[in-house]
């Protein structure tokens, strides 16, 4: 079902999650490298979307990253689900105060579960 989904454009991410990936020799890496298809670029909108995310949770990207210029695609990935009203698959809990996708995504109304549940919902 994943691939048939990937296929008809149901699955997306954005380029940044690809960037962060690129770093990484393993299975997953290796996945993406090879669908880079649904790793989509950040529009002008969803640019202007991550400004205001990282404006109330500034640490949603941690400070090492910035100062390596490293990737860091959590903005990205959440304003990509905001602004094309998708559910946002993650793996991160929800922790009370915490700059994590699940407390950004509460902030900012986008749907989000964690990658079980989709499997469970996908079946």
């Amino acid at each position: 079902n994943f691939t048939q989904m990937i296929n008809d454009m149901e699955i997306l991410s954005s380029s940044e999650v690809l960037r962060e990936l690129e770093d990484y020799d393993d299975d997953i890496a290796n996945w993406a490298k090879q669908n880079k298809n649904i790793f989509i670029k950040p529009t002008l909108e969803e640019q202007s979307e991550v400004q205001k995310i990282l404006v109330k949770h500034p640490d949603l990207v941690n400070e090492e990253a910035i100062l390596l210029g490293k990737p860091y695609a959590d903005p990205f990935v959440i304003a990509q689900a905001k602004l094309h009203n998708c559910v946002l698959v993650h793996n991160e809990k929800f922790k009370p105060n915490a700059h994590k996708i699940p407390n950004v995504c509460k902030t900012f109304n986008v749907e989000e579960i964690m990658l079980f549940e989709f499997f469970r919902r996908e079946k």
